[in-house]
């Protein structure tokens, strides 16, 4: 009988010598999930090209000079700074793998992330175009720029406190590194209509309206790719389960900075040479041109994390 008793006795304590015995020194290797709210903020300039190339017979040419518009995407866009920040909620998943010291009740650590996951953020923003000699009210021009962050690292240390046998509470920080994609698509759609024809060679005249019908859409493609560095803070909770295994919950803001992309176009479609009911000839050419484009990323994540250690 007494036998059994102090067999049940050292089946219950077994656990709890281990956990005493526990100590976070040594490799780590794990996987993650994580959510991302991921936060864009664009701004820049796009040149258009309206219907231009306008012969009137025994008249002369005209020749619709291009408009650059700003733009900032998004229902958040700001007149008065051409830009905007969208937000958008992604999910990722990745691997870890770190060394950690304990010293008493302190445990200092390297460690290191990476995030294969692909996430997008889309601006988007319509913008009205001036009406011109050949272009009647309606046109737009819709500018869409789309990040793609491919894939995301970080290399930080890691300070905290061991609470009790079996808790870590650390703080974290360091260097964040992303590959990110620039895409923006352009589409500019002219609705036809009567477009009033007051200025032959600069000069005034009453030659009346001529009238193209509709054209568009032209769009206008281009993309750039460029590795971002930047910088990553958070912190954490990590549980010890077992002898060799933890789990742990960690929040980080990560800012990749903000870079502008000087993109070149790609493919670029447009129309063909048509004649109104007056005997007008329009090169039907309208065009969109990208400029540079900045932005700015920044991300707030929680992460769900396990560790096999050593």
């Amino acid at each position: 009988m007494l036998s059994r008793w102090i067999a049940a006795v050292a089946a219950l304590t077994a656990p709890a010598m281990a956990d005493a015995q526990a100590n976070w020194s040594g490799f780590h290797v794990g996987v993650n999930g994580a959510g991302y709210e991921q936060h864009a903020t664009m701004s820049g300039t796009a040149d258009v090209v309206q219907l231009s190339g306008l012969f009137v017979p025994n008249r002369g040419i005209v020749i619709v000079p291009g408009t650059s518009v700003s733009f900032g995407g998004g229902g958040q866009f700001n007149p008065a700074t051409s830009q905007s920040t969208r937000s958008k909620t992604n999910a990722s998943f990745g691997a870890q793998a770190g060394f950690d010291w304990q010293f008493g009740g302190v445990v200092a650590g390297l460690e290191g992330d990476i995030q294969g996951t692909r996430r997008s953020t889309t601006n988007v923003y319509t913008v009205q175009m001036p009406q011109t000699a050949l272009t009647p009210p309606g046109t737009t021009v819709t500018l869409e720029r789309t990040a793609r962050i491919s894939t995301e690292w970080s290399l930080r240390a890691r300070l905290g406190a061991a609470l009790g046998s079996s808790t870590l509470l650390y703080g974290t920080g360091g260097l964040a590194g992303a590959r990110v994609r620039l895409t923006n698509t352009d589409t500019f759609f002219d609705p036809g209509g009567p477009g009033p024809l007051n200025i032959i060679n600069g000069q005034q005249t009453n030659v009346g309206q001529a009238n193209f019908g509709a054209s568009g859409p032209t769009v206008s493609t281009a993309s750039f790719s460029k590795t971002r560095l930047g910088w990553t803070a958070g912190g954490g909770v990590e549980q010890r389960v077992g002898a060799h295994f933890s789990i742990g919950l960690e929040y980080r803001h990560t800012d990749l900075g903000r870079v502008t992309y000087a993109v070149t176009d790609t493919i670029v479609s447009a129309g063909a040479v048509i004649t109104d009911t007056q005997g007008n000839h329009a090169s039907i050419q309208p065009s969109i041109s990208n400029a540079a484009t900045s932005v700015r990323l920044h991300s707030d994540s929680i992460s769900i994390r396990a560790n096999f250690r050593f």
